[in-house]
């Protein structure tokens, strides 16, 4: 677990960089030596950035980048392999750099149909957090975009590339030169010789001399309503609201709101008569936002009067409500959802690393139960207000004249 500093996590070039481990080769071994180490001694090895909003302020991000690799107990050398793959990591094989990048947009491309809403919700919650605003910078449509860019850039151009190339190295030495620690999930007869090994090959680390990060100097989008036009004949609408932090006191009656609007209202207008193929509102503790969505959507303009009419219905229920009881359950069962063993301990240390005491936890569900139809009504009044509300929706090319009429500023995936 290595802490991130704040000048990689604002780099452009951060998300490719995680996405190159364990992918180009490290030290003596091109890319298929790499490969062929880790199939002979491991399960495979990883990558990934693991970001939450701070528990109480929505300005901050908590964050630490992830290596890890999993293994049968006895193959110790998994270990000095995570660490060759990470501190050796090479950046000259520019064709396998190419390959992997080209599959990466291909891969993101293809993933907007199935995960239209996902991207709409992103958009329209940008402004929400830090953590929002960064996930937009880095994944939102916008970022698929740059990455088809830096493709053609450093395809054809040498300068670029090489420009790239260091700004990989940057990021780089300043993940080498950051704050460590690790985390052992074994057997617990096991755990004694991982751990001796552990201290042993990682005894020693290198240090580097780190280059200047390139820093946007526009990190910010306009904060303008905006479509993204795609091929395609179905939309996925989103709007979203500021919503409060986990420790907040009103964030168990966002975690209730969204189930109780979706079983109350919205599977049976938008889904049932609408014929979208999904729909809901979710609270999200870590962009701070509670957004409205459809997924596969044949309408567009109705969809978003429908949110707001879900509101309205909200408003109009009695205190014997019978969704109430379902929308707690809901929320419920998802927070009890039991893992594996190692899904649990992986879990729980995440959970330790960001903040999320078994204290406030316990907490939170306790509140969960506790939470009434008068305050969700609180919530629309307090919180769901028009003045506060953002919109997206992920569009058919064919839907541009219908989406600006509508006040969307308008984006098209390259």
């Amino acid at each position: 677990m290595i802490d991130i500093p704040d000048e990689v996590l604002k780099s452009p070039y951060f998300p490719i960089y995680t996405s190159l481990f364990g992918q180009l080769g490290a030290g003596e071994y091109n890319y298929l030596q790499l490969q062929q180490l880790q199939t002979a001694v491991s399960g495979g090895l990883w990558m990934s950035s693991s970001l939450r909003c701070d528990v109480s302020d929505k300005n901050i991000i908590s964050r630490f980048l992830v290596l890890s690799i999993k293994s049968l107990a006895h193959e110790y050398s998994a270990i000095g392999l995570l660490k060759l793959a990470f501190e050796e990591m090479r950046f000259d094989e520019k064709s396998r750099i190419l390959e992997l990048l080209q599959q990466q947009k291909v891969q993101w491309q293809s993933s907007i149909s199935n995960n239209g809403e996902a991207y709409a919700i992103q958009n329209a919650s940008r402004f929400m957090s830090a953590f929002a605003e960064n996930q937009e910078f880095h994944f939102g449509l916008s970022a698929l975009n740059h990455l088809s860019k830096l493709i053609d850039d450093i395809t054809y151009d040498e300068v670029a590339y090489l420009n790239f190339r260091r700004q990989l190295q940057a990021i780089h030495a300043h993940l080498l030169n950051a704050n460590k620690e690790f985390v052992i999930i074994c057997e617990g007869s096991e755990m004694p010789q991982v751990k001796t090994e552990l201290q042993k090959q990682w005894a020693s680390s290198n240090k580097r001399t780190a280059g200047q990060l390139l820093i946007p100097i526009e990190h910010k989008s306009n904060k303008n309503d905006q479509a993204w036009l795609i091929q395609g004949n179905v939309q996925f609408c989103a709007q979203a609201y500021p919503a409060v932090t986990i420790d907040h006191k009103d964030a168990a009656a966002f975690m209730v709101l969204g189930a109780f609007l979706k079983n109350g209202f919205l599977h049976h207008v938008i889904r049932e008569q609408g014929g979208a193929y999904n729909c809901g509102a979710n609270y999200d503790p870590n962009t701070c936002a509670f957004s409205f969505f459809s997924y596969r959507d044949p309408r567009l303009a109705e969809t978003f009067v429908d949110f707001d009419s879900s509101l309205r219905w909200l408003m109009e229920q009695q205190e014997d409500s019978q969704f109430l009881e379902a929308a707690i359950l809901t929320v419920i069962s998802g927070m009890d959802k039991p893992g594996s063993p190692s899904d649990e301990a992986i879990k729980a240390c995440h959970f330790a690393l960001h903040g999320r005491t078994p204290t406030i936890r316990q907490n939170l569900r306790q509140q969960v139960l506790n939470v009434t139809l008068k305050d969700l009504k609180r919530l629309v009044t307090d919180y769901l207000s028009l003045d506060n509300v953002k919109k997206s929706v992920v569009a058919p090319l064919s839907k541009a004249d219908l989406v600006e009429q509508l006040g969307f500023e308008i984006h098209k995936v390259l």
